[in-house]
């Protein structure tokens, strides 16, 4: 361009370098697709070479990620797809694309829900059919402790709920059953 040389390509040490010398200036891929103009990839520079994607990108030949409009759709082909979503207000939710089902809620207000989309506690669950087990507990070492407490108790002076692996539930305060 007039004698300025605005692009390089260099081979350095195990690298291929391309570098634009004009400054501010991004690297955009484009094509055509049935005679509409696309830019299909574009680094942005100013984002310290963000990618941006025109309409999605696939990882390998299984997994890919998407915008919704509302959200972003993350699927691997031969398993369920999943979509994180803004909703209504702060809200995001974590839902199952192939049943429609939401997964998980935040609210915005810092409530979460799993299984349940209007959360009203910090933490709420709910099963959607009337048997089996809401929420598991579990550890590896045998004994299961469920701590209460506030933020003037410290260790032992907290409250909980324990269970062995000899099938002994004990309520304790203060280290004590």
């Amino acid at each position: 361009e007039g004698g300025t040389v605005v692009m390089e390509i260099k081979h350095e040490s195990s690298s291929l370098d391309f570098s634009l010398n004009t400054g501010n200036d991004d690297f955009k891929f484009k094509g055509t697709d049935d005679g509409a103009n696309i830019t299909a990839l574009q680094l942005d520079m100013s984002e310290g070479g963000k990618a941006i994607f025109n309409a999605g990108a696939s990882f390998g030949s299984d997994v890919s990620i998407a915008s919704t409009g509302d959200g972003l759709s993350l699927s691997r082909s031969g398993y369920d797809t999943y979509s994180l979503q803004h909703s209504t207000g702060n809200g995001m939710a974590i839902r199952n694309v192939t049943d429609s089902r939401t997964e998980m809620f935040f609210d915005g207000a810092g409530n979460v829900g799993i299984g349940e989309t209007s959360p009203d506690r910090i933490l709420h669950v709910k099963k959607s059919d009337a048997a089996g087990t809401v929420a598991k507990f579990e550890n590896s070492a045998g004994t299961v402790f469920i701590e209460l407490n506030t933020n003037n108790q410290a260790g032992g002076d907290a409250g909980y709920i324990a269970y062995n692996s000899t099938k002994d539930m004990s309520f304790l305060t203060d280290d004590t059953e």
